[in-house]
């Protein structure tokens, strides 16, 4: 699988797309079975019955030392691919969070300059001192107010 590559910042960039996944266990199985040995994919498996009784007992030997060997050769691989999906999804998860935890931050942060603004604006508008107001209630009335 393809590395993704860290930013500055140590934390993986959010994946825009997942790598497509084998739809079911013989497409995996499948898959490896073709590099190691072709003669053991699943479409093959049912003629090796037949081919094995056309051939000599020695042969048939040979051939079932290879298989074994393919078989111990697949489980390694697929237990190298399991640690490092594993580690890869392990991997993911914690870029998923780190991606979620910037986006909320990010909208924290904004939150607070707005409010921050706002405060700004309302101490922009002069508020009256204690001794301010007590010369106003010593003032008298305003006669045009009714």
């Amino acid at each position: 699988m393809p590395k993704t590559q860290t930013d500055p910042s140590g934390v993986l960039p959010f994946p825009k797309e997942l790598p497509p996944l084998p739809d079911n266990g013989t497409e995996l199985y499948d898959s490896i079975m073709q590099m190691v040995e072709p003669e053991l994919v699943s479409k093959e498996l049912p003629k090796v019955r037949e081919r094995l009784k056309a051939e000599k007992p020695e042969e048939v030997k040979a051939h079932a030392r290879r298989y074994m060997e393919a078989f111990s050769t697949f489980n390694q691989i697929m237990k190298q691919s399991e640690k490092a999906m594993h580690k890869e999804i392990k991997q993911f998860v914690h870029t998923a969070y780190a991606s979620l935890e910037q986006t909320t931050n990010a909208m924290d942060a904004e939150k607070i300059t707005q409010l921050e603004e706002t405060f700004a604006e309302q101490k922009a508008v002069k508020q009256k001192t204690p001794e301010e107001i007590m010369k106003e209630v010593d003032k008298a009335p305003d006669p045009n107010i009714k």
